[in-house]
């Protein structure tokens, strides 16, 4: 059997179909990334997730567009159709696409902090209004705005802008050079779930623990994006199963080689501490 066929036998399911989205991805964007350098990549990135992109992936899309993308975009602003360019971005929201704009622009949020800042930006819009701008390094996003109540593309001053708000949010996005925008690709229906039982008056003690050793582990590895320690799903499995080893809490999907690493103990000493205080 070839090498290059091998190496990718070896890659279990989800590592493969992460793989697949990820040059789709590239490939609905006209960039042309070959398949051994995004699977190398991929590799580094820890608890890869075949229904989403992690805010590292967004790093890499960032990194491929500057890497083999920058003979192939050309300046919307230089079209002069800023009604036309707008018009074209409002459908793609409407639409319920993944949107990625890319460009210099200008941003300000105002939250749960406030933040003014310019600069080479790509942003993601996502179908359920969830925003997301990432610089043009590191895993963090610049700042992110979740579920926005309204998302209005204007015409700043012959400038493209964009215009999110939800309850106490507000961020504001104006492009000095918009190098790209487009919907990259709509959502399949989401799996409807059955909603197990109700958690009972001790688990969401634990809940609540466990919310808070992940509010202390972001801050002490400087991460403002809580997800990227455990997400809500991964919160819920881990106090209704109460893993107490490193093998139980390897049961626990998402919660990988990485994350076990980083974070493993801390979650097993904050469970059996709790255990062992609601013991009679």
């Amino acid at each position: 059997m070839p090498k290059r066929r091998q190496e990718l036998c070896m890659m279990n399911d989800t590592q493969f179909k992460v793989l697949l989205n990820m040059k789709d991805i590239l490939m609905r964007m006209g960039i042309n990334v070959p398949m051994s350098e995004i699977e190398a990549d991929l590799k580094m990135i820890a608890d890869c997730d075949e229904h989403g992109i992690s805010p590292a992936m967004y790093s890499l899309i960032t990194r491929y567009l500057e890497k083999y993308g920058s003979d192939r975009y050309e300046n919307l602003d230089e079209r002069k159709d800023v009604t036309g360019t707008l018009s074209a971005i409002r459908s793609c929201i409407s639409a319920g696409c993944f949107c990625l704009g890319e460009g210099l622009a200008s941003i300000e949020y105002t939250g749960r902090t406030t933040k003014a800042r310019k600069g080479e930006y790509i942003i993601l819009i996502k179908p359920d209004n969830s925003l997301i701008v990432h610089g043009p390094s590191g895993v963090n996003p610049v700042c992110y705005m979740s579920r926005a109540s309204d998302i209005k593309p204007y015409d700043c001053q012959g400038k493209i802008g964009l215009m999110a708000s939800g309850r106490d949010e507000r961020l504001s996005i104006v492009f000095d050079k918009m190098i790209s925008f487009q919907g990259l690709f709509t959502p399949l229906p989401e799996k409807r779930e059955i909603p197990g039982p109700e958690l009972t008056e001790e688990e969401k003690r634990l809940e609540v623990s466990l919310k808070s050793l992940r509010k202390t582990l972001a801050q002490e590895s400087e991460i403002k994006y809580l997800p990227a320690i455990y997400d809500n799903r991964i919160l819920l499995e881990l106090v209704r199963q109460k893993p107490v080893s490193i093998e139980e809490l390897g049961r626990i999907k998402g919660f990988g080689r990485k994350r076990i690493e980083k974070y493993g103990q801390r979650v097993i000493d904050t469970i059996a501490e709790f255990k062992a205080c609601a013991c009679p």
